[in-house]
């Protein structure tokens, strides 16, 4: 009995930490955020992606038009032909990039191994040029479960990224003075 134990509760708690949401750690880049009010949003993930990435896009403040696109393991074409053929049609300016991918490492739990760990990343970038200019990525290592859909939200605001009034207006162009 105490060998079955054993051997359980390392997997308890593997299944119970895959529930669990981790924090998101994230970077911005300096002088690089473009004023913006259209933005996609691209799930890339194992199941699901469109119901993920609706979820995500609800999350985002009044007055960004957002746009979700889900690719996942039943998803047909090509994601990269996907995602500009969909920020043509919406007239996106960034696009917000959410997957997972692996750690390179095992997770171990006491004794035993579970195998891969992974990670959830996310990235946004801007439409034309495709330089990113914000990422992030999980702390959940080890469990491919997903982060909650409003932490990435939470995380552009508190980055400066996103505003809770709405979108910024782009800075008026300026025009030299004539003498």
């Amino acid at each position: 009995m105490k060998t079955r134990l054993s051997l359980l509760l390392p997997l308890l708690g593997l299944a119970l930490g895959g529930c669990a949401s981790g924090s998101l750690h994230s970077n911005v880049r300096p002088g690089a955020v473009p004023a913006f009010s259209r933005v996609l949003v691209v799930a890339n993930t194992k199941r699901d992606g469109d119901g993920y990435a609706r979820q995500v896009a609800r999350q985002f403040p009044p007055g960004y038009a957002v746009t979700p696109l889900g690719f996942d393991d039943l998803s047909f074409g090509n994601l990269d032909s996907l995602v500009a053929q969909k920020t043509a049609e919406s007239g996106s300016e960034v696009v917000l990039w959410i997957g997972f991918r692996p750690t390179g490492g095992t997770v171990r739990t006491g004794r035993y191994s579970s195998g891969i760990g992974f990670e959830w990343f996310a990235e946004m970038r801007r439409a034309g040029d495709e330089q990113p200019f914000w990422k992030a990525v999980t702390g959940v290592a080890g469990t491919v479960s997903r982060p909650l859909p409003e932490q990435y939200v939470r995380r552009l605001l508190s980055d400066g990224i996103l505003q809770k009034s709405g979108p910024r207006s782009a800075p008026a162009p300026t025009t030299p003075k004539t003498p």
